[in-house]
């Protein structure tokens, strides 16, 4: 059993984004629901057209099914680089988790984030779930956008805003498929990465981290150019500082190309709208 569980301000904005339906329904993503958005995919009882249960029994189904999102979540952040889990962040992405799923979640920038210790950027990282496919089109959903926002303000500690949020009436019901987030723009595509791997100033500045005027960065280039060619034996001394130079643009190209591939695998893209199906 999970030692971290769900506080009751986790369980409140759960419930209230939900709500409580006693007959079976196809939410927006058209899956089968019941109860506090209780799905079979969450485990038993098996949602099928037709049932019908009362809130209590809701009550229970909810609590057996937050037990196991909060197994799955204490397992993934187990190792995150945080001085503590704090109650609020966990309810945060135990309510994300419970909308997207596991899965989902494990593959996240949210999780990516927490466990790099980076809590800014996973409370922000929230806000990119916010699509779902509908009538065979992916759409941001409004009551996606607010639920993100409300989980966001609550992983933040912000307990009466997230409330507020969640208590505003929209009358939709919430996906229970949520689409992942797109990435951010293909290195391939990317111009602002072909141009420094084209002309090679800016691979020389990563390289040289750290040099803030441009008269040490010069002199450092010549330095560190010199430096390398002279690892190479055999080279004449005129043309040392050309080679070296070229070392240490190709390097330092080499080293932007990378970081921009990683952030690309990694960041998803904020969509607000334009499309927002309410």
């Amino acid at each position: 059993m999970s030692t971290l569980r769900t506080t009751s301000a986790g369980i409140a904005i759960i419930k209230e984004f939900e709500g409580f339906r006693g007959q079976a329904y196809l939410c927006p993503a058209g899956v089968w629901t019941i109860g506090y958005g209780h799905t079979s995919a969450a485990g038993a009882p098996a949602v099928v057209k037709g049932q019908m249960i009362n809130r209590q029994r809701a009550e229970d189904i909810l609590r057996s099914d937050v037990d196991r999102f909060e197994n799955a979540i204490e397992g993934l952040i187990e190792r995150a680089k945080v001085n503590v889990v704090l109650p609020h962040e966990f309810d945060a992405m135990v309510s994300l988790a419970f909308n997207i799923g596991v899965g989902a979640f494990s593959k996240s920038t949210v999780l990516k984030r927490y466990l790099r210790g980076d809590k800014a950027g996973a409370a922000d990282a929230f806000l990119a779930w916010n699509k779902a496919t509908v009538n065979g089109r992916k759409v941001v959903l409004a009551g996606l956008n607010r639920r993100r926002q409300a989980e966001r303000s609550l992983f933040l500690g912000d307990r009466k805003v997230a409330e507020a949020t969640a208590a505003i009436v929209e009358g939709t019901e919430m996906p229970r498929r949520v689409n992942k987030p797109v990435l951010r723009e293909p290195m391939s595509k990317s111009g602002t990465g072909n141009t420094a791997v084209a002309t090679g100033v800016a691979g020389a500045g990563v390289a040289l981290e750290g040099v803030t005027q441009a008269v040490a960065f010069a002199s450092q280039v010549k330095s560190t150019a010199t430096e390398a060619a002279s690892l190479i034996p055999g080279i004449p001394d005129g043309a040392a500082l050309s080679i070296g130079l070229g070392l240490v643009i190709v390097i330092g190209a080499g080293v932007i190309w990378y970081r921009r591939w990683r952030r690309s695998r990694e960041d998803e893209l904020v969509d607000l709208g334009p499309e927002v199906v309410s």
